[in-house]
């Protein structure tokens, strides 16, 4: 993983797979249960990453196209619930 501007190596931080799944605990526990398909869009987002280890994703290629192909396919249910900012990365060959 270079840099695209200063070809300086890419930081892959832990929070990269720490920060969604405390989401996940998070959103269980407010019980945010106001729409079934939000529900299944999380269990299948969860599913995808659940046991995957940050140095894993550090150390095969191929795991990280692989977690990054599934978890793009998710759809949210609704475009309102779609990410505003786009994800840090995306597009750019990051992977």
């Amino acid at each position: 993983m270079t840099g695209q501007t200063d070809g300086k190596p890419q930081v892959f931080r832990d929070s990269v797979v720490n920060n969604p799944t405390e989401f996940f605990q998070r959103f269980r526990h407010l019980n945010v249960r106001s729409n079934e398909q939000l529900d299944q869009l999380v269990d299948q987002a969860q599913q995808i990453i659940q046991g995957v280890e940050p140095q894993a994703l550090r150390d095969d290629r191929t795991l990280r196209v692989t977690v990054a192909s599934e978890l793009s396919e998710l759809q949210p249910p609704h475009p309102a619930l779609s990410p505003a900012i786009p994800l840090r990365g995306q597009g750019r060959g990051c992977i």
